[in-house]
C-alpha cells in the first residue's frame, strides 16, 4: 500500500502503442447507425417512410435500409420466461443502498 504498481501495459498506454478493441480492424465489418425521428410526437406516414428509405439507401456506403415495412416483425418471448419473474432482485435496507441478496425469497 502506497507503493507504485508496475503495470505490464503501462509503457504502452502512455507512448501511444497500446492497442484498444476499437482499433482492431475486422475485414468486411459493417456498422449499423439507428436513426430516430427529429419530430417529437409526430406521425410517419407510409409515403414519407418510402421515399425517405429510398434516398439514404443510393448514399455511399449504404447497404440496407431497415424499415418497419421491410423488417420482420419482433417475436414475443414465450411466457414461461418472463412470467412472475422480478424486474430485480433487489431489497431495501432500511436508511441504507440497496443490495443483492444473496438468495431471492421464496414466493
Amino acid at each position: 500500500m502506497g507503493e507504485p504498481v508496475s503495470r505490464v501495459e503501462g509503457v504502452d498506454k502512455v507512448t501511444g502503442r497500446a492497442r484498444y478493441t476499437a482499433d482492431v480492424v475486422i475485414p468486411g465489418l459493417l456498422h449499423a447507425v439507428l436513426v430516430q425521428t427529429q419530430i417529437p410526437h409526430g406521425h410517419v406516414i407510409e409515403q414519407s417512410l418510402r421515399h425517405t428509405a429510398d434516398r439514404v439507401s443510393r448514399a455511399p456506403g449504404v447497404l440496407h435500409v431497415l424499415t418497419p415495412m421491410n423488417c420482420p416483425a419482433l417475436q414475443q418471448l414465450p411466457r414461461e420466461l418472463t412470467f412472475g419473474l422480478p424486474v430485480t432482485p433487489t431489497t431495501r435496507v432500511p436508511d441504507g443502498p440497496s443490495k443483492t441478496p444473496s438468495r431471492w425469497p421464496p414466493g
